[in-house]
């Protein structure tokens, strides 16, 4: 299954797969960011679609505490790090606000 083409089809404007190696951690992020529930059941969405290929060791994070998912700065995760090593804009000066998610999964593609 091509999870950035099935992403997109459920509504993210943009997708990525990266090596977890280049995840950038800062333990200052401690504190929780406000969640967007449109953005958190995309999220599970696509989650449910990965699963479905046969990924079914996840470990989800989204934007904001939702549900049984944490987000991205509980884990210390820096989102711009992440969005600059796949060629992503986090943090723009055009007026759009972008939320993040991230879906760790072992296996091939």
């Amino acid at each position: 299954m091509d999870y950035i083409k099935e992403a997109k089809k459920l509504g993210f404007s943009n997708a990525a797969i990266m090596d977890t190696q280049k995840l950038v951690f800062k333990p200052e992020y401690r504190k929780f960011k406000m969640a967007k529930l449109a953005h958190n059941k995309l999220t599970e969405q696509l989650a449910s679609k990965i699963m479905e290929s046969g990924n079914t060791d996840l470990l989800i994070m989204s934007a904001g505490p939702y549900r049984h998912h944490s987000c991205m700065s509980a884990y210390c995760v820096d989102a711009q790090e992440m969005a600059d090593a796949v060629g992503m804009i986090c943090w723009g000066t055009d007026d759009k606000i972008r939320y993040f998610s991230q879906i760790l999964f072992h296996g091939n593609l």
